[in-house]
């Protein structure tokens, strides 16, 4: 359950704008780690857990005529989640091989 409430908090913004600034621009609002552009031509930025951005775009979107028109939290999918989940926790358990050392040893 730690796991899944984990990833289900979100460290990143989807955000459309009309007329976007450069990603620098973006990449220097307060908060904002990383400011990328999405296939669809709307944005991601991420940001550390807690600490959004989203005042800081608005107030200067509006300031600056970007013409936002989605801004939400981006959220994994189930799918996301449970790979994401039971990846981290495969590492975890022992390999084939040391499965055997550690039979050898008791």
């Amino acid at each position: 359950m730690e796991g899944l409430t984990r990833h289900l908090q979100t460290s990143a913004l989807v955000v459309g704008l009309r007329r976007p600034p450069p990603l620098e621009i973006l990449g220097e609002l307060s908060g904002v780690l990383q400011a990328e552009t999405l296939e669809d031509g709307r944005l991601r930025l991420r940001h550390r857990l807690g600490d959004s951005p989203a005042e800081a775009l608005v107030e200067q979107a509006v300031a600056g005529g970007w013409g936002l028109y989605e801004l939400s939290p981006e959220r994994s999918t189930l799918e996301e989640i449970f790979v994401a989940i039971t990846h981290s926790t495969r590492s975890l358990l022992p390999t084939e091989g040391e499965e055997h050392s550690l039979e050898a040893a008791a």
